[in-house]
């Protein structure tokens, strides 16, 4: 790999290459810069092979990934229709556009994105989740189901999925199915106190109390740790309506509502607002 980088380092800086080969020597310059994580660079590099070879549709295409990486949606966009434009069948670009339509609510365009990304490559995973989080922000979970069950099959380790098929699952009326969907979540990351929060409003919906009750504990404890006051007391608030707060932990819960109120009155956030 350092060799390689030297030669293409070499020929951009002597110019021994056309422009042409210049193009996608930044192009795969670009391409490590992103896979480092080091996205502005990236988005140089990337500029640079345009510059040389102004229809390039994998540099727009490259580049937009990089745009969207650090949250700048208009350009990102814009570089996908550029993409797409020079190559209608790049499947990457629609996935990458649809990313971009999520994060702006534009939820029934990114499916139309996602939907022809798929139709071009039909192993697309990102593809799949996009459209997931889409219906879902739809309302169409029974939808969302399949999507996510895709990418879960393509990629088992992803606990993200889990998450989020189970939430499709519990709106969509599968309550056992959102269950196990939250253990294999909380398989891969314990420390997720979304899904504790969620699955014992599963269980509580199944008259499950306890597993309820000690689900919602612990998502409180994980709030709490990680300064999300908010949300403690609304777990705290959960634990509170429950017969077993009065029936065995009377004196826990009262120490516990009163940390919530310590904590949010001492919260920078709250500090701020009554400057």
């Amino acid at each position: 790999m350092l060799l390689q980088n030297w030669v293409r380092n070499v020929g951009l800086s002597l110019g021994f290459a056309n422009s042409s080969e210049r193009a996608k020597l930044y192009c795969e310059s670009g391409i490590e810069h992103y896979e480092q994580k080091q996205y502005q660079e990236a988005i140089n590099d990337f500029t640079q092979a345009i510059a040389c070879q102004i229809k390039f549709g994998e540099a727009y295409g490259n580049r937009a990934r990089a745009y969207f990486k650090l949250k700048r949606h208009g350009q990102a966009w814009q570089d996908c229709d550029r993409a797409i434009e020079l190559n209608p069948k790049d499947a990457m670009a629609y996935t990458t556009r649809a990313g971009v339509k999520f994060q702006l609510r534009n939820y029934r365009q990114a499916i139309e994105d996602c939907d022809r990304a798929i139709e071009l490559n039909p192993r697309l995973t990102k593809a799949y989740y996009y459209r997931g989080l889409a219906l879902c922000q739809l309302k169409q979970y029974p939808a969302a189901v399949p999507n996510f069950s895709k990418v879960i099959q393509a990629n088992p380790y992803l606990s993200q999925a889990y998450y989020n098929r189970g939430v499709a699952k519990f709106y969509s009326g599968d309550i056992q199915g959102a269950i196990e969907d939250y253990n294999n979540n909380l398989a891969l990351d314990s420390s997720y106190a979304n899904a504790y929060y969620n699955r014992g409003l599963a269980h509580a919906k199944l008259g499950n109390k306890r597993q309820a009750f000690f689900d919602w504990r612990h998502a409180a404890d994980l709030f709490l740790r990680k300064g999300e006051m908010p949300l403690y007391n609304k777990a705290v608030k959960l634990m509170a309506s429950s017969p077993l707060a009065k029936q065995e932990f009377h004196e826990e819960m009262g120490h516990m509502i009163q940390r919530g109120r310590e904590n949010l009155d001492n919260s920078p956030m709250l500090s701020k607002v009554v400057r």
